[in-house]
């Protein structure tokens, strides 16, 4: 009776070996998917870095034109009009680049946080 309930046993463990391996496979097949997301946010985040760079640095270039227009138009009445629409444009563009940036800021580090609670996971 022992051998049959051992041969049982035996069996039970197999089975549960045979489960626990199957769970094991598809644990590693999540954890490699995982890796591979990410890596594509961590592309990702290099990318809107990236284009932060760029951004902050077309700002610098806007407020370098915006002082060398106003040296350079002081005059007429008529240079002072033209000089006060392009203040006004400058303006427009650079609070749609601050905006953009800080859009952009915002995703780099939602981005950030996602990694990190995927590294978290991962662990």
């Amino acid at each position: 009776m022992t051998i049959i309930d051992l041969k049982g046993s035996l069996q039970s463990f197999k089975d549960e070996n045979f489960r626990l391996m199957n769970d094991l496979g598809q644990a590693n097949k999540d954890l490699q998917a995982e890796k591979q997301k990410g890596a594509s946010q961590s592309t990702q985040i290099e990318r809107l870095r990236s284009l932060v760079e760029n951004l902050d640095s077309t700002k610098d270039e806007l407020l370098a034109k915006l002082q060398s227009a106003l040296s350079e138009k002081r005059g007429g009445d008529g240079e002072k009009a033209v000089l006060f629409n392009d203040i006004q444009t400058y303006k427009r563009e650079l609070l749609a680049k601050d905006q953009q940036i800080n859009d952009l800021k915002q995703s780099i580090a939602m981005l950030d946080q996602n990694l990190d609670e995927m590294q978290t996971e991962l662990d």
